[in-house]
């Protein structure tokens, strides 16, 4: 019994050593913290040299200038139905309208209407859309 006083004794003498000491290191805190930071300064140097070197020569595009590209492309334009009309509108002026096809002035244009009139005087057939190409196999 008295070697378990002893032991008793004893494990009450170590006991204050076990505990974490009360004053806390503040130089030590700072060093971690500065170790840390040093550490997450370099990794991410690390990452953006590694990344530039992997992309080689290509551009970096910005969001706008991607945008601005696909604006430009082939696609739906932001102004087509207007687009549309206004080549329409020309078409139909070309159609109505008199001029010459060439510099010569041997070829000239002229108003659909007037072709449909002229092709009967020359002992021409019109063309009709309701006859799709059965006249011409009756007549052979």
């Amino acid at each position: 019994m008295q070697n378990d006083h002893k032991q008793h004794s004893n494990h009450e003498q170590m006991a204050p050593s076990c505990h974490e000491a009360e004053s806390v290191y503040v130089s030590r805190v700072w060093y971690t913290a500065g170790g840390i930071l040093l550490l997450l300064v370099i990794c991410l140097a690390v990452i953006h040299f590694s990344l530039n070197w992997l992309s080689g020569d290509t551009p970096i595009e910005h969001a706008g200038q991607q945008w601005q590209q696909q604006q430009s492309s082939p696609g739906v334009a932001p102004n087509q139905a207007y687009d549309r009309e206004h080549i329409q509108s020309r078409e139909a002026l070309i159609l109505r309208s008199y001029a010459w096809q060439d510099a010569e002035h041997r070829v000239a244009r002229i108003p659909v209407k007037r072709a449909m009139q002229l092709l009967p005087q020359r002992g021409l057939q019109p063309f009709s859309p309701d006859h799709n190409g059965q006249q011409e196999e009756s007549d052979q």
